[in-house]
């Protein structure tokens, strides 16, 4: 006889493994990061994430993810106790040699130094970004680790509850808990970002930054989590991602009416976040100066 499935059983089972129960496999993996095309739809370029570690799902052309039972009650359209009842009649007794798995992974990425920036490297690589040095020392931290019993670096970015995101040149990730950003300056304005690169572009436009609090959602998976805050907030500036995401993230928080919101996005309307704005600016800028220099 088959052991029923409950919520907190169903939750050990590898988002992995279900898909490929499911007849889905990736079609490529970074760490502990697996890319498939998303089942809800059809396209070329995957956009449908797994993270081994947390076990969790992310679909970034429709700005939704979550566990597996979210995941279940989306693809088959059903209700949780329904979902339960499919997986109860899949073969799933190994679930717990794949939860010991899946945390045998997760306790393979483990930091190893947390220091102020310095790595020639990352500085490089904030450079290529279009980064200022003092900001990115002032916001974020060099972080080692190691994965795999490999060691690596890479810049990292505290959120509320102490976890990092991390971000080097080949390498995008995070270190749980998973939370959103708030930093405050006593200002009754408010600037959100989808990710950190994003508000540091920001401080390369602005000169104004020390007159509004800032947002950093960290994943639009956050909205949730961030939107108790809008309403402490006069005005509220959105500077997210001109893609499919962005611009559903953008209609979910300007629904919750919980303050005056502004679209700011349409300032780098034809760039897909404000990073690459500033990166193709300052290309352009660089290539005038070069211009007027040989004319001289």
């Amino acid at each position: 006889m088959k052991r029923k499935i409950n919520i907190d059983i169903a939750k050990q089972i590898s988002i992995i493994r279900f898909l490929k129960e499911n007849g889905l496999y990736p079609k490529k993996s970074n760490g502990i990061n697996y890319w498939y095309f998303s089942p809800f739809r059809n396209e070329k370029t995957p956009s449908f994430k797994v993270n081994t570690a947390l076990n969790v799902w992310f679909d970034y052309g429709i700005g939704v993810g979550g566990t597996i039972i979210d995941l279940g009650i989306k693809l088959y359209n059903c209700s949780i106790p329904e979902f339960l009842e499919k997986l109860t009649s899949f073969n799933f007794s190994f679930q717990q040699q794949l939860l010991k798995k899946e945390k045998a992974v997760e306790n393979k990425m483990e930091i190893i130094e947390i220091k102020k920036l310095s790595n020639v490297n990352l500085i490089n690589y904030i450079k290529e970004r279009r980064i200022n040095h003092k900001n990115a020392i002032k916001y974020c931290k060099e972080i080692h680790f190691k994965h795999n019993n490999k060691l690596y670096y890479a810049l990292g970015f505290m959120n509320n509850s102490n976890g990092y995101e991390i971000r080097n040149k080949y390498f995008k990730s995070c270190f749980a808990p998973k939370d959103i950003t708030l930093i405050k300056n006593g200002s009754k304005y408010l600037s959100i970002f989808e990710g950190f690169m994003d508000m540091l572009s920001w401080f390369e436009i602005s000169n104004k930054h020390k007159n509004t609090d800032y947002l950093v959602l960290n994943s639009i998976a956050m909205f949730e989590k961030a939107k108790q805050h809008f309403s402490s907030y006069e005005r509220v500036f959105l500077y997210l991602d001109n893609d499919s995401s962005g611009k559903d993230i953008k209609k979910k928080i300007t629904e919750t009416k919980l303050s005056s919101f502004e679209d700011m996005s349409i300032r780098y309307e034809d760039f897909k976040d404000l990073n690459d704005f500033v990166i193709s600016t300052a290309e352009q800028n660089r290539r005038l100066n070069n211009h007027h220099s040989l004319r001289l």
